[in-house]
């Protein structure tokens, strides 16, 4: 079985739940489609062999109409199915996609479900930092990479200074 796919490839659910509408539309319960009634009196059609077989065939024919009048309810009922399974795909595709947008862009600590959380999200009420914090910032950063990492441990060490010298000053009282 070969299934149809690809970018041309598009599924209305309106259009389903139309196609659905018009065949109940045709098959409608209340209809009279009966061909029973246009079975004749005997004597009407000819001689008695050809009444009798014509009155075979209106009651074959009144079943046919009521077996395509079945296949056609399920068949609405199947195309209203589909209408619906590919209406919440669709629904709940976006939705999906507006939560992995939201928690690219959103707070982290609250749940963003639809479009209007991801916009809310993506401009947020935040101010500029102030220049001047930001560069004390930097510097302590790098004031610590300098003084406080492996390396520069190591390169203290070995130009004679004790690298540790105050910070094991609190453990003294322990060992004294």
């Amino acid at each position: 079985m070969r299934f149809v796919t690809g970018p041309d490839y598009q599924v209305s659910p309106a259009a389903l739940g139309a196609a659905a509408a018009g065949i109940e539309a045709v098959a409608e319960p209340g209809a009279d489609r009966g061909v029973v009634a246009l079975g004749p009196v005997p004597g009407d059609v000819g001689h008695a062999g050809l009444s009798s077989v014509f009155l075979v065939f209106c009651d074959r024919w009144e079943w046919g109409v009521r077996e395509a009048v079945g296949r056609g309810a399920d068949l609405a009922s199947d195309l209203r199915a589909a209408a619906d399974a590919y209406g919440l795909v669709d629904r709940d595709g976006a939705d999906l996609l507006a939560r992995l947008v939201y928690d690219v862009v959103g707070d982290p600590a609250e749940a963003g479900d639809t479009w209007a959380d991801v916009a809310a999200a993506a401009l947020p009420d935040r101010e500029m930092p102030e220049w001047g914090a930001v560069g004390a910032e930097w510097a302590d950063t790098a004031r610590d990479l300098a003084d406080h990492t492996w390396p520069a441990l190591i390169a203290r060490a070995l130009a004679g200074e004790n690298p540790f010298a105050g910070q094991l000053d609190d453990l003294r009282p322990i060992v004294e």
